[in-house]
Order: C-alpha cells, then structure tokens, then sequence
C-alpha cells in the first residue's frame, strides 16, 4: 500500500537524472570550440601508474586542435597524434569521439562505451577524467 508513492517518486528522480545524462545534440559553434582553450600548451601529465606524461595541444585553426603525445620530457619525439575538430556543428575527434555535453563538470566526450571529461583548474591545470574513477591531472610545462 504506502510504499507505491515512494517507488514513483523515485523513479521520476532517476528519470530526471537520466534525461540531463542524454547527450546534448545542440550544434556546436566556433564560440563553444574556443571553450577549449584551456588546454592549449605543453602539460605534464600526473596520475598515470607508468610514470609522468607528456602531451601538446595546438590550436592549429579555429577549428582543429592537434593533440601530440611525447615520449618523454624533451618533447621532441611524438608518441601519437590525435585531431580535436569541430565539423558540421559538432566537436569530434578523428578517432571518432564527439562532445557529447559541456557543462559545469566539464566537456564531455565520448566513443563507443569509453567517455573521458576535461575540466579547467587553473590557468596552469586540468584534468582528464577517463572512465568512472581515473583522472589525470595536466600541468603546464612553462618554457624556461
């Protein structure tokens, strides 16, 4: 008897969470491409269990940010490239991984089931979180 008033209740929250969960499928415009900003320089990369890593991210246009991953500190030689791109009104990278929200928490993105989230600190800091639990945490490499 009484319990039937809960239960609704509570599937009409999980249902409002879920709804704010879907992807955004608004169109993306060059403004939102320039939110990304942020991560333009030369990071050092905290939180992996290999070690410290290093990556770039260039704004090579107003459209594409080039992404290079270096094998080590000297940042001389690329480990792997990946293009972050804006095309038709959505952020995608070519690897097949679009924004699928921006928000307060962050940008969002995701591919398949692997979802990772970009989120500002500082000036000087993100953070990548991948998956539910992992986050690196990226600090800039100040040219000397």
């Amino acid at each position: 008897g009484s319990g039937n008033h809960d239960d609704a209740a509570r599937l009409e929250d999980s249902g409002g969470a879920a709804l704010s969960a879907l992807p955004d499928t608004s169109r993306r415009t060059p403004a939102d491409f320039q939110a990304l900003r942020y991560l333009e320089g030369d990071w050092r990369g905290s939180g992996y269990s290999g070690g410290p890593f290093f990556e770039r991210y260039h704004f090579v246009n107003d459209s594409t940010i080039e992404m290079t991953a270096w094998t080590d500190s000297t940042l001389t030689t690329p480990a792997e490239r990946k293009q972050y791109m804006l095309r038709d009104g959505i952020i995608q990278t070519d690897d097949g991984a679009r924004l699928v929200r921006a928000d307060a928490t962050g940008h969002h993105f995701q591919r398949g089931s692997s979802r990772w989230t970009f989120r500002q600190v500082s000036a000087d800091r993100w953070t990548a979180r991948v998956g539910p639990s992992t986050v690196y945490t990226m600090d800039r490499i100040v040219s000397r």
